[in-house]
């Protein structure tokens, strides 16, 4: 890239551009940081942060390590928890298609639903 700083005038910016600006050094044009590039140096900066708190205080990792694995663990209770409750759904609906397509009616009670023949 280069800057004009000659005069400001038609026939001084023509000079520039047909020739003129090969007299004068050019600079380099910076590329647009990319957002992995900006992604990894965050990493970067994290892992130095966390690297000079285990230096200076090492029990904090065994902290940062069960808090990580409780915070897992209970995910995936939470997570199996709904898939169970997910199933039941499904189960309870397979159950009134095949009672509507038999004939039967579905009546809901507090305990437990039943089957009744019409």
């Amino acid at each position: 890239m280069y800057f004009y700083k000659g005069e400001k005038s038609v026939e001084g910016w023509e000079k520039f551009i047909n020739g003129g600006y090969k007299q004068l050094e050019g600079e380099n044009i910076p590329r647009k940081a990319s957002s992995l590039g900006a992604f990894v140096r965050e990493i970067k900066s994290i892992w130095k942060q966390l690297m000079i708190v285990v230096g200076e205080h090492p029990l904090h990792l065994v902290g940062i390590f069960t808090f990580v694995c409780v915070m897992v663990y209970i995910s995936f209770i939470g997570v199996n928890w709904l898939n169970n409750k997910l199933e039941k759904m499904g189960n309870n609906d397979e159950k009134e298609k095949e009672g509507k397509a038999e004939g039967k009616t579905v009546e809901a009670t507090d305990d437990k639903k039943k089957l009744k023949k019409e």
